[in-house]
């Protein structure tokens, strides 16, 4: 089927074109490299100047973060980065002008500010889910947490919170 959708002689008979449209590709994944390590940096300074490896380390996911050897400013440095790069690539591959990689192409692209937001409501739904737990496990004295269960409650409403993040997330 696939063998079907291509014409290669196409190719074979227009190498100014195919030549052009190479350029352009890689035209665009230079500049999406460049622009990615530049968007990077700046989302790394700014969670670092916002003191987000603090508030990270306090939750489930900063300590995950942290035992790969990632500081959080690190961890929004490379998603930010790979999120520029990916979309570089699909801009680059829409660049070739193959009607059968394109179509897939402006559909991905159509749903990126929407991977965006899930990728964020789920760091920023994490982070309150942990604040959440935390508050209601540091409400009480250590007598009346282990008298009431309430280590077992504030964990129960984290996990909870959890589930409620990753559906709206999802």
């Amino acid at each position: 089927m696939l063998g079907q959708a291509i014409d290669f002689s196409w190719f074979l008979e227009n190498p100014a074109i195919v030549g052009y449209n190479l350029l352009i590709f890689a035209v665009i994944i230079f500049a999406g490299w460049v622009v990615g390590r530049a968007v990077g940096a700046v989302i790394g300074r700014l969670t670092s100047r916002f003191g987000a490896d603090s508030i990270f380390r306090r939750t489930a996911i900063g300590r995950a973060i942290a035992k790969s050897d990632f500081t959080a400013s690190q961890f929004f440095d490379l998603l930010s980065r790979w999120f520029v790069y990916i979309v570089a690539i699909l801009l680059a591959l829409n660049a070739l002008g193959l009607p059968f990689i394109s179509d897939q192409v402006t559909a991905i692209l159509a749903r990126m500010p929407n991977y965006i937001g899930a990728v964020i409501i789920f760091l920023v739904g994490v982070v309150f889910s942990d604040w959440i737990g935390e508050l209601i496990r540091k409400s009480f004295t250590q007598e009346e947490r282990s008298v009431l269960y309430v280590d077992l409650g504030g964990n129960l409403v984290k996990l909870v919170l959890y589930f409620v993040t990753l559906t709206i997330a999802l």
